[in-house]
């Protein structure tokens, strides 16, 4: 599993990095897409999805992705939003495909567990008109956090057969008691053409104190990178935000020089130094839409979104093929603390317990890279780099 949810999404993470900016990806709805697309498939494109899957064409991994949904989804899911254990998320994922195309049953059967919705839409004979209704609900799940035409009218036209397109929105509150403190402080961000070298932005910030997890690294220490690791309890104490911070005399770009799934899990493996550490960081707000097929066809799949694209699984129409992929993602740092008694008490004497020891400080001002993890199941629910303010 650590193929399809980990290596794929770096490499598209990667890709996405050599354009500059902020990105932010979810790895599992992602990988869900491919998977979607996988079991649709036939013959080359089968093949090409599941190299860049980094698995192996067995059929197996429906099945294997199906168990892992059954075990991270074992509440009801059939809603978009979720508001529980100090979590505020939005997730959807979607197939819409057109009023002429009868999927077959065995495509659907095992889609559910996936939180894949399938839904008839009149592309041929209403294409703007479907146009505008998806492109509008699909913001309207993020809060209207995109700005128009999230799907353009190349991407859903006459023609169009099928569209797939996820949404993953995550904020939390902190397991930290009291919560973080809010102020404004300094930050180095990535120099591009807008942002020239030497410049800093000034930027709100959060402060937190408690026992976290963290693990420091030297330049070529058993394949990690330079800098720190740090884990930030979230209130569910499933979810927590890894921190990847290089360091002062390194940068997010060399860190991303060296990145693999072993890489990451080598470094999360690490995670064992628990102590009284202050974290100072940006307040951060990051969203990404990610066009699956304007990156895909240069990683391999190139017959999915063309005439020579096989989805003979999907349905049996001669053409048949993928004609928009898209995600949107957007990731809050919130800054308040645990909202339930129980919990507070717990992070209250966690607190207490570290006190009197020595405190390790972390400023976090230069770019850096994050992912939000999920426990039982393991599952990178998000991956992404914050490089400036929005």
């Amino acid at each position: 599993m650590a193929g399809p949810m980990l290596q794929f999404p770096l490499d598209l993470y990667l890709r996405m990095r050599k354009e500059g900016g902020n990105v932010l990806l979810s790895p599992w709805y992602l990988a869900c897409m491919l998977v979607v697309m996988y079991h649709g498939s036939g013959g080359d494109t089968r093949r090409q999805i599941a190299r860049v899957l980094c698995t192996d064409d067995d059929g197996e991994i429906v099945s294997r992705f199906d168990c892992h949904a059954s075990r991270m989804f074992c509440r009801d899911y059939r809603k978009a939003r979720h508001t529980h254990s100090g979590l505020n998320v939005t997730s959807y994922n979607g197939l819409y495909h057109d009023a002429r195309v009868s999927v077959s049953p065995e495509f659907k059967a095992p889609l559910s567990s996936l939180d894949m919705h399938v839904h008839i839409q009149d592309f041929s004979e209403s294409p703007e008109q479907s146009r505008v209704a998806l492109d509008g609900f699909l913001r309207a799940l993020t809060g209207f956090c995109f700005n128009r035409d999230v799907f353009a009218g190349d991407s859903v036209d006459l023609d169009t057969f099928v569209v797939l397109a996820s949404v993953f929105c995550f904020g939390s509150r902190w397991f930290v008691a009291d919560g973080a403190t809010r102020s404004t402080g300094e930050f180095q961000p990535e120099k591009d053409s807008r942002r020239p070298g030497g410049f800093r932005e000034r930027v709100q910030t959060l402060s937190m104190t408690g026992r976290f997890q963290y693990a420091q690294f030297a330049e070529n220490d058993g394949g990690a990178f330079e800098g720190i690791v740090l884990d930030l309890p979230y209130q569910d104490p499933r979810r927590s935000l890894a921190m990847f911070i290089p360091a002062q005399t390194s940068s997010l770009e060399e860190l991303e020089k060296q990145l693999t799934a072993a890489m990451i899990l080598t470094c999360l493996a690490r995670l064992g130094r628990r102590g009284l550490v202050e974290v100072t960081m940006p307040r951060m707000k990051v969203k990404c839409l990610t066009d699956l097929k304007h990156y895909l066809p240069s990683m391999g799949v190139v017959d999915a979104f063309s005439d020579a694209a096989d989805f003979v699984n999907m349905a049996r129409i001669v053409g048949l093929r993928v004609s928009a992929a898209k995600q949107l993602a957007v990731f809050r740092t919130g800054h308040k603390g645990p909202k339930t008694p129980e919990a507070q008490a717990i992070a209250k004497e966690t607190a207490r317990a570290a006190s009197g020891t020595g405190v390790f400080k972390i400023t976090v001002d230069r770019p850096f890279m994050f992912l939000v993890l999920a426990r039982n199941p393991d599952t990178v629910l998000m991956l992404g780099s914050f490089t400036h303010a929005l």
